[in-house]
């Protein structure tokens, strides 16, 4: 799709891939982590960003993930499982907004730090990359995306995704309440990833084993010696 030539490339895998446990227990938690918007937070340098928060907390990013993560439905549920929720936001915009994101149930929490993909037995997105890490764990994935008309309109960096919502690796929603039921039904299911689902995850990868050594045996072994 790309357009690389088959000498262009090196088909080890990605060598993140060598560092998860696919047999790594989970515990009882869900990680959800959404990505962030070009269109309320603009580049300063190379390495900084000015947050717009008050076109921030109109969005309907902010409104829908709030509104998601503040049903009392959901709120029952998780109570009841013991299930918690971890919300990561994007590096980019968390130090601005994680603030603005206040919840009435202990079992919903803000973490600022790295997390451990495999302590977690779900995880909930819009197109965060972190996804085709649970693909690899073949675990349970949710796609909401509060803004989608934004999205779809080209407001952010782009409007479409490589690999579409339809053809992904979990159900994909558009609004609060739907997505706190999808969430709700799954908790309760157990976390049983649904069989198109669970079929898409274990025949997306080529094999990937020791992805880290073979890449660097290869360049060790391929790589011009000094005269």
């Amino acid at each position: 799709k790309y357009q690389y030539m088959d000498d262009e490339l090196i088909k080890f895998g990605m060598p993140r891939y060598s560092h998860i446990n696919k047999a790594a227990k989970p515990k009882n938690r869900i990680l959800f982590a959404p990505s962030w918007r070009s269109y309320f937070a603009a580049n300063e340098t190379a390495n900084t960003y000015n947050i717009n928060l008050e076109t921030f907390k109109n969005s309907d990013y902010y409104i829908g993930f709030k509104k998601f993560l503040n049903d009392k439905n959901l709120w029952k549920v998780l109570k009841k499982s013991g299930v918690v929720i971890d919300v990561k936001m994007h590096p980019i915009i968390r130090d601005h907004v994680s603030d603005l994101f206040d919840f009435g149930c202990e079992n919903i929490n803000i973490v600022k730090g790295d997390v451990n993909l495999e302590d977690y037995k779900a995880f909930v997105t819009d197109f965060s990359s972190f996804v085709f890490d649970f693909a690899y764990l073949c675990r349970p994935i949710m796609y909401y995306v509060p803004d989608y008309a934004q999205f779809k309109s080209g407001m952010n960096l782009y409007r479409e995704l490589d690999l579409p919502f339809e053809k992904a690796f979990g159900p994909f929603v558009t609004d609060a309440s739907s997505a706190a039921k999808e969430l709700s039904k799954l908790i309760e299911n157990g976390f049983k990833c649904e069989e198109i689902y669970k079929d898409r995850m274990e025949n997306f990868y080529l094999p990937l084993e020791n992805c880290e050594e073979n890449i660097y045996n290869y360049v060790f072994n391929n790589m011009a010696k000094p005269e």
